[in-house]
């Protein structure tokens, strides 16, 4: 299940390098930052179940945390929410696996249906999404990408692009991890 994934990402969230971080371990995972991914995955489970039950369980998310992610949404496993609090995640949004994000951040839909994927990101692997960052409408963000704080991402992102800006532009490529050439 991915909340193990989601543990082990939030776990090492930290630099591993500190002398004091194994004793940190358990201090980063009992903190509003990752019970924001804990409320997350509980209301895409209840969903399956019961919508009200899930925006329920949704709605305490955000009253306690700040973070407004929505059940619909589907976001693999390894979610870091840095600072919950802003945090704005759309129906339609689908992102890989390892996804990191900072405070203040909304990725949502281009006005387009609720629930309709062809309104909403798409977002790859291994992608860091700065503060205060807006990703809207149907762009895809590729792999290992990451997005600068307070960009507009309007267009999509290729793979192992830093964008930054209104409305974002890429400023450098590089390789993203683990692929080869």
């Amino acid at each position: 299940m991915s909340i193990l994934q989601d543990v082990q990402a939030n776990a090492r969230s930290k630099s591993q390098s500190h002398p004091a971080s194994r004793k940190q371990t358990v201090a980063r995972l009992l903190n509003l930052r990752f019970l924001a991914v804990v409320l997350y995955r509980l209301s895409v489970a209840v969903g399956s179940r019961s919508g009200i039950l899930a925006d329920v369980v949704k709605q305490f998310n955000q009253l306690l945390t700040g973070a407004d992610v929505a059940w619909q949404a589907r976001i693999s496993a390894g979610l870091v929410l840095r600072h919950p609090v802003g945090v704005v995640i759309g129906a339609g949004v689908r992102a890989g696996e390892n996804l990191i994000l900072q405070q203040g951040v909304t990725i949502g839909g281009d006005g387009g249906s609720k629930l309709d994927e062809d309104h909403f990101p798409t977002i790859g692997d291994n992608v860091r999404i700065g503060p205060g960052a807006r990703l809207l409408g149907n762009i895809t963000v590729g792999d290992g990408a990451v997005i600068g704080a307070n960009s507009v991402v309007i267009r999509d992102v290729p793979a192992g692009a830093f964008v930054a800006g209104v409305p974002a532009r890429v400023i450098r490529t590089e390789e993203p991890p683990g692929r080869v050439s």
